[in-house]
């Protein structure tokens, strides 16, 4: 095995008390580090300095160390404040002052130079945080060195002129959150050829699971952008020792589901939430004000909710404690288990300041066998009633569907909008439909049809097209690199 190598640093609380905190930034670092250790990155070939031992000084007597024997490839993370002053960008250490902050933080490009005198592939991992009253963060240092270096590749939180976000109920940034999910083998998106954790296919799971994300953590979510530069084959982890593969998926065609999400959207009056009391009136329109309003209304439903599925998840599926766990943040909330993920959200409904929708949803399925079996029907039982698969990759919608009208398999048939942006396609024994998107593919039943109807919907579609070449166009998982 490469030899690889991993410095990570990490400050949320800095010696300076002016300092604004980076909330989370040390346990996320300490997490990942644990995480890279089961992936071929072993302790003893990790760098990790955390607050006030990540100063300017050791960072740079860590970096003249590590060149003196530099590994075959190597991974460096960074979670804290990074600001612009007089056209530099700078990344804020353990050691930073608040009146002071160009000369005691450490110049982007003095990093970036000393990993480049390595003469060695690298990756950047960097999580720049909110909070810090400076001017923000330029790119364009990270844009003109990975240019110069395409072997070398640069994965960031959020855009130029960005900061990343943190969420309350995950305790965790949220791009950290979903990066840690892959290299703990939790992402199906972020792999290739069932393992192989790729700077674009991690990219891949962060453009999809960040927006959403943010969208339940915030009632405006707030602009954050997931951001590649560089190589974006470079080969982050095998993540295969933890995945298990002596436990591979029984029935090949549940693979799918690993990027699937089941989904579910109910209405309520604002009046029947537990928050609501008599003296309370409803907002005269639908803004920030509003929704904050009605978030704390449904607080305690929310509660509620995450609670019942916490038990009702631990006793019939059989989970242990600590295999299981549940948060409720305001109107968010989510239970976590080894093989599949719940959320709930309650918002107002975007044209009506009297209804609100609640959003319920299982996804990040790592075992797809278990949404079939008998304890998760009886825990969720007709709950859901969409099964949503995002594709991996652009997808011409047009051309499919010329291709199977020349050709309509037994027992299907076709109905497609004017413009060809969506096709419903409709199949023999399922009395919903399988809907057809220029980025997804939506499983949508009828009278609240449950998981199991969805997912068996999705495999009688799947061997309808059986052996046909339009199944394999779909571009439901990622297509094997040729060798």
């Amino acid at each position: 095995m490469p030899e690889r190598r991993a410095i990570l640093l990490a400050v949320e609380s800095y010696q300076d008390p002016d300092m604004p905190p980076a909330p989370h930034a040390e346990t996320d670092a300490q997490a990942l580090a644990l995480a890279l250790e089961a992936v071929g990155y072993p302790r003893d070939s990790q760098v990790v300095l955390l607050g006030a031992q990540a100063t300017g000084t050791a960072i740079a007597s860590r970096l003249r160390k590590l060149a003196k024997a530099a590994p075959e490839t190597l991974l460096v993370g960074f979670t804290g404040h990074g600001f612009t002053a007089d056209g530099v960008s700078y990344l804020a250490c353990g050691d930073t002052q608040a009146d002071d902050l160009a000369e005691t933080s450490l110049p982007l490009k003095t990093l970036l130079s000393a990993l480049a005198a390595m003469k060695t592939p690298f990756a950047l991992l960097l999580d720049l945080r909110a909070g810090l009253e400076a001017e923000a963060f330029s790119f364009a240092p990270l844009e003109a060195f990975f240019t110069k270096h395409p072997k070398c590749v640069c994965l960031a939180s959020c855009g130029d002129g960005e900061t990343g976000n943190v969420s309350g109920s995950l305790k965790a940034g949220i791009w950290a959150h979903h990066v840690l999910e892959a290299f703990q083998g939790r992402a199906a998106r972020a792999m290739e050829n069932g393992t192989h954790v790729t700077a674009a296919a991690l990219q891949a799971h962060l453009d999809q699971e960040v927006p959403r994300t943010l969208r339940s953590t915030f009632r405006a979510a707030p602009a954050q952008t997931p951001t590649l530069l560089g190589d974006e084959e470079f080969l982050l982890a095998d993540v295969a020792p933890v995945m298990g593969q002596g436990q591979p998926t029984a029935d090949p065609r549940l693979q799918p589901l690993r990027r699937g999400t089941l989904r579910s959207e109910t209405t309520t009056r604002v009046k029947a939430l537990a928050g609501y009391r008599k003296f309370h009136r409803l907002p005269d329109r639908v803004d920030a004000r509003a929704r904050k309003f009605v978030g704390e209304l449904a607080a305690e439903d929310v509660k509620s909710d995450v609670d019942a599925m916490y038990a009702a998840i631990r006793e019939v599926m059989g989970y242990k404690r600590r295999d299981v766990e549940g948060s409720a943040d305001g109107n968010t909330g989510f239970v976590r288990t080894p093989d599949f993920e719940y959320s709930i959200s309650i918002d107002l409904v975007d044209t009506d300041v009297s209804t609100v929708i609640w959003r319920r949803e299982v996804g990040n399925i790592r075992e797809p066998s278990v949404v079939l079996g008998k304890p998760f029907q009886q825990v969720f039982g007709p709950v859901f009633d969409t099964l949503a698969f995002e594709f991996t990759r652009p997808f011409d919608l047009e051309t499919w569907v010329d291709r199977i009208e020349d050709e309509v398999p037994k027992g299907v048939k076709l109905r497609c909008a004017s413009d060809c942006s969506t096709c419903d396609v409709m199949v023999a024994g399922f009395t919903g439909i399988v809907r057809l998107l220029r980025d997804r593919v939506e499983v949508q039943g009828q009278h609240t049809p449950g998981s199991k109807s969805l997912v068996e919907a999705f495999l009688h579609f799947q061997d309808l097209f059986s052996g046909r070449r339009d199944l394999e166009q779909l571009p439901l998982l990622e297509a094997p690199k040729p060798t």
